[in-house]
């Protein structure tokens, strides 16, 4: 039973870093890019980046995570 719930929070730690990461790259994405004059198709860099990257950046965190998790019975 101990084992488990080093696991879990472990796994717990993981996607708070995760979402960490992910509000700092969104936060960067609209800041640093804001100032940025590149348009693709009429949209600015920044609003292709906040929304496509963060969604990308998201999911590849969902799958690193999901590899790092270990089954066991509850």
């Amino acid at each position: 039973m101990r084992q488990e719930y080093l696991e879990t929070l472990k796994e717990a730690k993981r996607t708070t870093f995760g979402l960490i990461f992910l509000i700092i790259f969104w936060l960067m994405a609209g800041i640093l890019l804001s100032n940025v004059e590149i348009e693709i198709y009429h949209i600015p860099l920044w609003a292709i980046v906040g929304t496509i990257g963060v969604w990308i950046t998201g999911v590849t965190i969902s799958i690193v995570l999901s590899e790092a998790i270990r089954n066991y019975e509850l």
